[in-house]
C-alpha cells in the first residue's frame, strides 16, 4: 500500500488551492507529480460549479454544476449534479499517469467517495499500487473518519496539514512528502 498524506479542512476552506501550491513546490525538488484537483468556477449568475484538472497537462473536464435536476449521465448529490464519466476520466488520468509518478494527488474526497461513488476507484486503486511512494489526498474534515474506514485507513497519514493553513506550514508539509520520496 502507498503511503498517504493529508490536507485537510471544511468545505470551501482552499483545499484544491493549497494543493497546487504544494504540487508546485514538489516539483521544485524535483519531484513527480501527477493525479488531478477540482477547481472551482462561477458563471455570470454567480452559480458555482466544478471542473477536474489533470496535473500533468493542465487539461480540464467539467465535473458539477449547481442543482438538483438529472439528465442521463448524471447524478445529484449535495446541491450538486454531477456529470459521472467525469469520474471515470479522473480515475484513466490517474492510471495513465501515476506510472513512475512520485507523488499522485486526489482532490476532493468526501461523501461520494464515502459511499463508494465519485473518485473512489481513483483513490482505491492509487493506495493499493506499492509503485507509488505518497497518495496525497484532499479531504473535508468532517469526512475524515468515514474515509479512513471506507479505504480501510487504519495508520495515521504519515503527513498532514489542516488547512487553511500559513505558507510555513504548507512548505512543512512539502517537505515531509520531499522527505518521504527520498
Amino acid at each position: 500500500m502507498a503511503r498517504w498524506a493529508l490536507l485537510v479542512g471544511p468545505k470551501g476552506s482552499g483545499k484544491s488551492q493549497d494543493a497546487l501550491e504544494i504540487v508546485a513546490q514538489l516539483r521544485e525538488h524535483g519531484l513527480r507529480v501527477e493525479g488531478f484537483v477540482q477547481v472551482g468556477w462561477t458563471d455570470e449568475l454567480e452559480r458555482k460549479g466544478h471542473d477536474l484538472m489533470r496535473l500533468g497537462s493542465g487539461d480540464k473536464i467539467h465535473l458539477s454544476r449547481p442543482g438538483s435536476t438529472e439528465k442521463p449521465g448524471e447524478e445529484a448529490f449535495c446541491s450538486f449534479v454531477f456529470h459521472q464519466a467525469a469520474f471515470g476520466v479522473a480515475r484513466d488520468w490517474t492510471m495513465q499517469d501515476a506510472v513512475g509518478a512520485d507523488v499522485v494527488v486526489v482532490d476532493e474526497v468526501s461523501k461520494l467517495e464515502s459511499a463508494g461513488k465519485g473518485h473512489h476507484d481513483a483513490i482505491a486503486w492509487a493506495l493499493e499500487r506499492a509503485d507509488i511512494k505518497v497518495v496525497m489526498t484532499c479531504v473535508r474534515g468532517d469526512q475524515l473518519f468515514y474515509v479512513m474506514e471506507k479505504f480501510k485507513l487504519e495508520e495515521e497519514p504519515f503527513a498532514m496539514l489542516e488547512v487553511p493553513a500559513d505558507n510555513e506550514a504548507k512548505m512543512a508539509f512539502a517537505e515531509e512528502i520531499v522527505a518521504a520520496c527520498r
